[in-house]
């Protein structure tokens, strides 16, 4: 069951709700430029690591294995190429995917002043069923004043 609040009760609470939004908000850009930075990072992490498996790919093709050897470093090759080729399909993933999200971000900002202007016109169009509403109500009040007045008077006679 929810309890009434005073008016002293009530302006904390919503002192409290404001001081809970402004940090939230304040906490959302913290992680923002975070994820910002930390993007970046990866970013250039991943371009070290693909620097760093284009040489050792580079060097293993070079590698030349003596003896029984030369089976299990064309299985290393192997491995490896796939391996590289893995990171670079996550890595353009990775890419399709924040594009996409840059996209919704945008379709969103583009959809909320439609949805604004959409709301507005509901609005007014509530505001004039009221006002009509008014009017009949009104209007009806009348005729029952006036059809009372016509009883009285009619009764009277």
């Amino acid at each position: 069951m929810s309890k009434v609040l005073s008016g002293r009760e009530r302006t904390a609470d919503i002192e409290n709700l404001e001081e809970e939004f402004y940090n939230s908000r304040r906490n959302f850009f913290d992680l923002q430029s975070r994820y910002v930075g930390s993007h970046g990072e990866v970013s250039g992490q991943e371009q070290v690591s693909f620097s760093n498996d284009k040489l050792i790919l580079e060097t293993l093709m070079q590698a030349k294995a003596g003896g029984g050897f030369v089976k299990e470093l064309d299985n290393i090759r192997s491995d490896f190429e796939m391996l590289a080729a893995g990171r670079k399909k996550i890595a353009e993933l990775r890419a399709l995917v924040e594009e996409r999200e840059q996209a919704i971000q945008s379709i969103q900002k583009q959809l909320k002043p439609s949805r604004s202007a959409h709301l507005e016109d509901e609005v007014v169009k509530l505001q004039q069923l009221v006002k009509m509403t008014k009017n009949d109500v009104d209007y009806f009040g009348k005729l029952v004043k006036m059809t009372k007045n016509d009883v009285d008077y009619f009764g009277k006679g």
